[in-house]
């Protein structure tokens, strides 16, 4: 039977943004997290951040309203990518119940997905992330994991 191990890409995201000092202390415990948060809490401004990451390196790619649904497709179900950090912005409306399907047995790429509907993704507790803003500090917090009884 074969190991399905997490590619993590980008284990963490430390960064100090520009005069407002706002810092992002983010770890990502999975190939695959589902990031909640309010709005306002820095969400788009970390999508941003790694846009312009993504401009010097080949293994980050960025889908949000601006990804035609051929390059969704090309990326999730004819499998264009390997090794690669996708990040997607507003994936309650950009992905299908296909491209869902995909993501959730695509271990080979590490998913960073903004979203408020995990339905068919979901591959555990560490995949789940509320994205929070404690005065200047925007970090990752994994609820379901905090909540869990050993």
């Amino acid at each position: 039977m074969k190991q399905y191990v997490n590619k993590i890409i980008l284990k963490e995201y430390k960064e100090q943004i520009g005069l407002t000092g706002v810092y992002f202390d983010l770890e990502f415990k999975s190939g695959l997290t589902l990031v909640y948060g309010d709005s306002g809490v820095g969400k788009t401004l970390f999508v941003e951040k790694l846009r312009n990451l993504a401009a010097i390196r080949e293994d980050i790619c960025i889908m949000d309203y601006s990804t035609s649904k051929k390059m969704l497709d090309m990326v999730f179900i004819n499998k264009g990518l390997k090794d690669t950090l996708i990040v997607i912005d507003n994936g309650d409306v950009l992905l299908s119940k296909k491209h869902r399907e995909v993501i959730k047995h695509d271990f080979d790429n590490q998913y960073i997905i903004f979203t408020r509907d995990c339905t068919g993704m979901f591959r555990g507790p560490s995949s789940v992330a509320n994205m929070v803003r404690k005065g200047n500090i925007i970090t990752l917090e994994y609820i379901l994991l905090e909540n869990l009884v050993y």
